[in-house]
């Protein structure tokens, strides 16, 4: 491989975990202004709890993951790191949404 590929390989990951980051940071922010806004005209109540929000992340996501591996067929084997990373990623971004939004 030469050098110019490996350094543009090197920019590309580096690009993308800006990226990332700063999607996460938006992500959240939309997040809190969701909850700051229902706050202000009083919809809303106590909330649910974090375990609350955890099962039913689980739930959602589980039921997200199988829609995606039915809906792939064959292309789920090679795929499956990336299955399981996408399940963990899912579940830690429902939780955090039920839990701030509900």
């Amino acid at each position: 491989m030469s050098d110019a590929r490996r350094d543009m390989d090197r920019k590309d990951k580096a690009a993308l975990k800006v990226i990332g980051i700063v999607l996460a940071v938006l992500s959240l922010l939309v997040l809190f202004g969701v909850r700051w806004v229902a706050g202000l005209i009083g919809v809303g109540s106590e909330g649910v709890g974090w375990q609350t929000a955890f099962v039913s992340a689980l739930i959602v996501s589980t039921v997200l993951v199988v829609v995606f591996a039915i809906a792939s067929g064959d292309g789920l084997i090679g795929e499956m790191p990336t299955v399981v990373a996408a399940f963990f990623l899912f579940t830690a971004f429902f939780t955090v949404s039920i839990a701030l939004i509900l």
